[in-house]
């Protein structure tokens, strides 16, 4: 008859099979299962923390803001909506070090871990916001960084509408907002700016511009720039397709 004779390797063993097998479990209970319903595109930079975190962070808080440092509470997590389009494993490795990643899928309502998030420890991530994505594209870092300050100098300003001289717009600090007279601005009227060189939901990814992105919490417009400089900005709108200009008080 044999024995089994638990050695301190075999017990190691055992012990690490059940903590990963208990990780596991765990994570699926973690998996976020609410979709926003709000399709939109946003740029990221990979963060190698040395701890098991949320790994992705927007890099709308850090473009037009060098003293910013990294708040884990900022970072997202991010997931492929199917095994095709993961990133790949070199991108990881070094890729992110010369490259940014522009996603377009929809944000989770509820926090949570994906499944589909690889951990390095045994230890328990925080919940995060999880980002659902369906396309990635790679933006390079030095091009994207150089022309994303020039225009974002640029639009700095106060803008008036060439067809009602009542609208007006206010662009500083990476904030965009709407104004009517000379009414008080609200939460609604007020954006956060995205520069990007690619729009794939309206514009073949071939044709060479820059667009606008704007969101808050409830709304996300998109526009392209068809001319901008010390006096005159000409956007064109998606999906509406119309044109707007306005020109540098």
């Amino acid at each position: 008859m044999w024995h089994f004779i638990a050695t301190p390797h075999t017990m190691k063993l055992s012990f690490l099979k059940f903590a990963f097998g208990l990780i596991l479990l765990t994570s699926c209970g973690d998996q976020p299962k609410q979709l926003s319903g709000k399709r939109e595109t946003i740029e990221v930079a990979y963060v190698n923390w040395a701890c098991d975190c949320a790994d992705f962070i927007e890099i709308k808080y850090f473009k037009d803001n060098p003293e910013y440092e990294i708040k884990e509470e900022d970072c997202i997590f991010i997931e492929p909506a199917d095994l095709t389009i993961q990133i790949p494993e070199e991108y990881y490795n070094s890729g992110h070090f010369e490259r940014y990643l522009k996603l377009t899928g929809q944000f989770y309502k509820d926090k949570g871990i994906p499944n589909s998030y690889e951990r390095k420890t045994p230890e328990q991530p925080r919940k995060a916001r999880v980002f659902r994505y369906d396309s990635f594209t790679f933006l390079d870092k030095a091009s994207h960084d150089t022309n994303s300050k020039v225009t974002s100098g640029l639009l700095n300003g106060t803008w008036i509408h060439e067809e009602d001289g009542l609208s007006s717009l206010t662009i500083s600090n990476n904030q965009w907002t709407f104004n009517y007279e000379n009414n008080s601005s609200k939460e609604d009227d007020i954006y956060q700016i995205s520069i990007v060189d690619k729009l794939p939901e309206f514009v073949k990814e071939t044709e060479k511009a820059e667009f606008i992105i704007l969101t808050n919490k409830t709304d996300t417009m998109y526009f392209e720039i068809l001319n901008l400089d010390a006096k005159v900005l000409s956007l064109l709108n998606y999906p509406t397709g119309r044109r707007h200009l306005y020109t540098k008080k």
